[in-house]
């Protein structure tokens, strides 16, 4: 037992509770908001991370609730043992599901080797039920980095999908919020609490809890995990002037060499056939056939953008918005007197690559 002894007494122990129980009933709210997230988004662009998401935050909460009973509860020191061996248990199992998840659904470095190195950790938590060693340490000393790495991983994996530029914000957010949570063990350490006392806890308490403030404006200012995906649900683009002829046009699942007239040429009639519909329209256009695919049509003062897709995606949408006018913030003058000569619009295929990353 420590210097202070088991269960934490004195003047600190309501404001310590209270944080706590602030942290878990966050933690909840936060979980339960992605899991409503998740049951409101159409099962079309559903996808299972929110999910992942919440088990990890429900299992953060039940760590909590096992250290509130283990240092404010616990009557002997085999008490507070099994109610940390539960907390921690808890997270490590969240944090595997939540692993497994991730890595079954994004390629974050190697097949599922994280998931295999946190079953390991998952695996030594229990045991710890059984064969008493310090819990506390192995999870500083392996599961908190290797947490920390496969972030580091996944984060940089998602900022590579391009969708949002502001998304880097959101990023360091996340960072702010995974030192707080550092320092929060830290000064929570048993080492620390020798040292310092109750006071460190609810120092450590309130680090804590500056981090879940933090998660929660990350995720109430994340976009659906769907929209990272944007790349690999695109069919074609194409962009067409006011007269209907197309200035370029390019097919992101087929290659080039399969490419033929037929289907460019069926392409062109749909387009057509839809931008009758919409003929004095200059907001963005969704039309959704019943097997699932999908076209947004933009049109501008002088051109139109069209994408063939496979789902209604947001960051679509803001890409063929931003490509329509920075062709024709490039080309407006050409427009009003264009002669006819197509190779003028040759450097609409850089303009192309760069917003849609390919």
């Amino acid at each position: 037992m420590n210097n202070y002894g088991y269960p934490l007494t004195g003047g600190l122990r309501e404001s310590i509770l209270t944080i706590d129980w602030i942290i878990i009933f966050l933690c909840l709210e936060l979980s339960l908001m992605l899991l409503v997230r998740y049951k409101n988004t159409p099962k079309e662009t559903r996808r299972i991370q929110d999910v992942g998401y919440t088990i990890l935050f429900l299992a953060y909460m039940l760590m909590w609730i096992g250290l509130i009973f283990a240092d404010f509860y616990a009557a002997d020191l085999l008490t507070r043992r099994l109610f940390l061996t539960f907390g921690y248990l808890s997270l490590v199992t969240g944090v595997f599901i939540f692993v497994l998840i991730i890595e079954k659904s994004f390629n974050i470095w190697k097949e599922n080797i994280f998931s295999i190195l946190f079953l390991v950790i998952l695996v030594l938590a229990g045991i710890n039920i059984f064969v008493e060693f310090d819990l506390k340490l192995v999870i500083s000393i392996t599961f908190w980095p290797l947490l920390a790495v496969f972030l580091i991983f996944y984060l940089k994996g998602l900022m590579g999908r391009g969708y949002n530029p502001h998304f880097k914000g959101f990023v360091v957010l996340l960072i702010i919020s995974m030192v707080s949570l550092f320092f929060g063990f830290i000064l929570g350490s048993e080492m620390i609490l020798d040292i310092l006392g109750p006071l460190s806890k609810l120092i450590a308490d309130i680090f804590h809890l500056a981090s879940v403030i933090l998660l929660f404006l990350f995720f109430i200012n994340l976009p659906p995990f769907s929209e990272f995906d944007w790349r690999d649900k695109i069919e074609s683009l194409f962009i067409m002037d006011s007269s209907g002829l197309c200035l370029y046009n390019k097919f992101f699942k087929i290659n080039s060499e399969n490419i033929n007239e037929n289907l460019i040429t069926g392409s062109l009639t749909t387009i057509k056939l839809l931008l009758e519909k919409i003929t004095y329209q200059r907001s963005i256009s969704v039309f959704r056939k019943k097997g699932g695919s999908t076209t947004i049509i933009y049109p501008g003062k002088y051109i139109t953008g069209v994408l063939f897709c496979d789902e209604d995606l947001m960051s679509l949408k803001v890409k063929l918005f931003k490509l329509v006018n920075k062709i024709e913030s490039l080309y407006w003058t050409i427009f009003s007197n264009w002669n006819g000569n197509m190779e003028v619009f040759t450097p609409i295929k850089n303009i192309s690559a760069r917003i849609f990353l390919y």
